[in-house]
């Protein structure tokens, strides 16, 4: 005769015993060799930090610095004119560039530092720094120089940087911000 009708489908058994362990595979290859402070920053990459100058001043004039060491050389020196302020403003925060502009030496401002000081950017072969507030500092005192030295030529130029203010007047004073350098 003929088949019959096809019955309903049944309910689900029950879960059956885990089968065993499978063979374990190959190993994977060795990833690359990653980044040393004893080596060059890599061509494109970007270092970040943040720099302060604070203290307590007797008197109007009294100058406080900041060295800053690069993570790892820069593959060539920084010259002076590649080490400069950006004054964008933070997004959200309101403007502070009227304080931060009265403080800076003019010529230690650049437009290609297009970043701010909670995204500090810089193009490569530039050090770029960006303030984030100012306190008794005293107008066209905030320079930045490449190297550690002061030596706007020097083989130090590739380590670091550093940063100067002076104080307005007696009392507390700071200025303090971040930086970005790109290697070219």
């Amino acid at each position: 005769g003929a088949a019959g009708a096809r019955g309903p489908v049944g309910p689900q058994g029950p879960a059956g015993t885990p089968g065993p362990t499978g063979a374990a595979g190959e190993a994977g290859s060795t990833g690359g060799r990653g980044p040393s402070a004893f080596e060059p920053i890599p061509s494109g990459t970007t270092v970040r930090g943040v720099w302060s100058l604070s203290g307590i001043a007797p008197a109007a004039n009294v100058a406080a610095r900041d060295l800053v060491a690069f993570p790892a050389p820069a593959p060539v020196a920084v010259p002076d004119a590649n080490a400069k302020f950006g004054t964008a403003d933070v997004p959200g925060v309101g403007s502070s560039t009227a304080s931060i502009q009265t403080a800076l030496v003019d010529d230690d401002e650049s437009a290609a530092c297009t970043g701010n000081s909670r995204v500090p950017s810089a193009p490569a072969g530039r050090l770029c720094l960006y303030v984030m507030n100012v306190l008794n500092t005293s107008p066209g005192s905030l320079r930045v120089f490449a190297g550690v030295s002061g030596n706007s030529a020097g083989p130090d130029n590739a380590i670091g940087f550093f940063v100067r203010s002076e104080s307005a007047a007696a009392g507390d004073f700071t200025t303090r911000g971040t930086w970005a350098y790109t290697a070219p």
